[in-house]
């Protein structure tokens, strides 16, 4: 009975010495993960930077849009009716017009047209004539200035030869096309993450920790929209259209345009 009992007495010691390590070992895994845990959160912080830079380019107009818009003569308004033959020498000389716009498609599109009767005042007095119109848009680069003056000057001619119809000349306009400012616009992106990353390393060397650029926002500073300038004609507005002068048209010009695109960037450091 005694062996039984001493047998029983081992086998509690052994009991509580298993516990005690149990308890040692779990105690020590919490004390670990707090130490490990510690030094994660030591390793993991990290210096935030909030930076900005800026980048300038220039673009100059490469593109001129004009009107070519013909209209009814004072011979047209004050005609009270139109008869058949004059109705058809309106209608030959739009149709002749857009046989050319369709001949030169590359630089002009519309030639829309018509006439109508118009209600008018002169001299306090109600007065009833006609008016009409055509109206084309053209757009063309430098190198197309021979052409589009060429086209013009056909125009003229045909409108010259009614006297129902008038060509006032309206200014050309010298554009930079949303197509330029969207090409220099990522241009200016990618010289400002160039910069960015100058920064990065600047401040990685300065700290001697590792920095990288962690995220980016491009701000456009007014300057997306396409400028307009207006160009010198040949003729002056009241020039009818059988009276082109010579020398023809001259374009307006061009002026370089101040381009600016600047980056907010945050910058994260970690130590090495």
């Amino acid at each position: 009975m005694s062996e039984h009992k001493e047998h029983n007495m081992l086998d509690s010691k052994k009991f509580i010495v298993a516990v005690s390590v149990v308890a040692i070992v779990f105690v020590c895994g919490i004390w670990l993960g707090f130490v490990l845990n510690d030094n994660k959160i030591a390793t993991e912080r990290k210096l935030s930077i909030n930076q900005e830079v800026e980048v300038r380019s220039k673009a100059e107009p490469d593109t001129f849009k004009a009107k070519i818009r013909i209209q009814g003569s004072n011979t047209l308004r004050a005609l009270s009716k139109l008869n058949d033959e004059q109705s058809e020498s309106l209608v030959q000389t739009f149709n002749a017009v857009s046989r050319l716009i369709k001949a030169n498609k590359e630089i002009c599109s519309g030639g829309s047209y018509g006439y109508s009767p118009e209600v008018y005042y002169e001299r306090n007095r109600r007065k009833v004539g006609f008016s009409a119109y055509q109206e084309i848009v053209c757009s063309f680069g430098s190198e197309q200035k021979s052409a589009y003056e060429k086209l013009l000057k056909a125009v003229g001619v045909e409108v010259g030869r009614n006297a129902l119809l008038t060509l006032p000349i309206l200014p050309i306009q010298a554009i930079i096309t949303p197509e330029q400012i969207d090409k220099s616009t990522q241009e200016m992106r990618t010289e400002l993450l160039k910069k960015a990353q100058g920064v990065a390393k600047q401040y990685s060397k300065a700290l001697k920790q590792n920095c990288n650029i962690e995220d980016i926002s491009f701000q456009e500073v007014g300057n997306t929209k396409p400028q307009a300038r207006n160009g010198v004609m040949a003729m002056s507005a009241e020039t009818p259209s059988s009276k082109v002068a010579p020398n023809g048209v001259s374009l307006p010009t061009t002026k370089e345009e101040d381009l600016v695109l600047s980056a907010n960037f945050i910058i994260g450091c970690m130590a090495k």
